[in-house]
């Protein structure tokens, strides 16, 4: 009899081991295993955003082409099962801080983000060059050659945009307020570039490298790039300058300065002896009777370092002329008749 009790409540107790396991529901495998702990993957997939400064507290533009970053992480996977091949993003309560993307569905092959990443980034670059004592007109047109953007749209886009970071005069004087703030140097830039996002990075540039000069220090170094080739001549013509606006009596009478006034003129449209052409002959020319001891009314091109430095740091002299001679040397003079001494013993290629 208590054999038969005994068999009776082990009956008893297996049913209801069986009825349990019958209630407990199997893991599903994700990655290839049952463990429990791998239900969901703890992969992120992060879409940056693709703006941001181009140097801090500077103009803000897009990435440039040498540093953009694409929004994709290529080194991302999507899980794959074949045991659940309809499987879904992780509800938010197993990782709140997660969203999923519209863009791109969870099933979604590492082949084809990749793919997809660089049809969005494969856009082609150009290199283009700014050499010292280029000019306004000559950037707009390397430019517009090399296929970054229409002379146009960046000529309207210098003159309308206003600069956050550093003060660049906004005169009416100035024909072009962006001359002398297209720092030389190289570039690169997309093709069909944004007009701003090309200005901003030379703006970027020249707050970096310049040296900050003032607007007058930079209008003698555009005047000191165009008239000396070596550091030390730059500054000696500097101090002629300097010495020149000091006296106040006598025009500045620069040959470049003449010359950029000309292109000036001829860019305007407006008539040669037209009141336009006469007002920017007095404000550009130097040569007029008006312009004693006056500097252009804006750079007559963009300087590069040695010429900003040299303007920055000239030489002390008591210098009030100097011409390039026929030896192919600067020479200077205090006196109009030690100028004219120089002249009759080297000649004049360039005064």
């Amino acid at each position: 009899m208590k054999f038969k009790r005994i068999v009776c409540l082990l009956t008893i107790l297996t049913l209801i081991f069986c009825a349990f396991a019958c209630t407990r529901k199997p893991d599903i495998p994700v990655n290839g295993t049952t463990d429990s702990t791998d239900r969901y993957p703890t992969w992120l997939v992060d879409y940056g955003d693709t703006t941001e400064a181009n140097s801090q507290n500077g103009e803000t533009s897009r990435f440039p082409p040498s540093s953009a970053q694409s929004n994709t992480n290529p080194g991302y996977s999507s899980p794959q099962s074949s045991a659940n091949p309809s499987y879904s993003v992780p509800p938010s309560s197993i990782n709140p801080g997660y969203s999923a993307s519209p863009t791109y569905a969870v099933t979604t092959t590492s082949a084809s983000i990749t793919a997809a990443s660089s049809a969005s980034t494969a856009r082609e670059t150009v290199r283009v060059t700014i050499r010292p004592g280029q000019n306004f007109f000559d950037v707009r047109s390397m430019l517009e050659s090399a296929g970054v953007c229409s002379a146009a749209a960046f000529t309207e886009t210098a003159r309308t945009y206003q600069v956050n970071s550093f003060n660049v005069p906004d005169s009416a004087d100035r024909v072009f307020k962006m001359e002398g703030y297209l720092f030389p140097d190289t570039y690169e830039f997309y093709k069909n570039d944004n007009p701003k996002d090309v200005l901003v990075k030379m703006l970027n540039n020249y707050r970096q490298k310049s040296g900050m000069p003032t607007a007058e220090q930079l209008i003698v170094a555009s005047i000191a790039e165009k008239e000396a080739r070596s550091y030390e001549n730059m500054r000696l013509v500097a101090s002629v300058l300097y010495n020149r606006v000091k006296d106040g009596t006598m025009p500045m009478q620069v040959e470049p300065a003449r010359s950029y006034a000309n292109a000036l003129i001829a860019d305007s449209g407006h008539a040669v002896g037209s009141p336009k052409a006469e007002s920017i002959a007095i404000l550009y020319g130097t040569m007029r009777p008006q312009s004693k001891g006056r500097l252009p009314a804006g750079p007559i091109c963009n300087p590069g370092a040695n010429a900003i430095k040299a303007a920055m740091n000239p030489a002390q002299s008591d210098y009030l002329y100097f011409f390039f001679g026929n030896d192919n040397e600067n020479h200077y003079a205090a006196t109009f008749e030690e100028h004219n001494a120089l002249i009759d013993q080297y000649g004049v290629k360039f005064s």
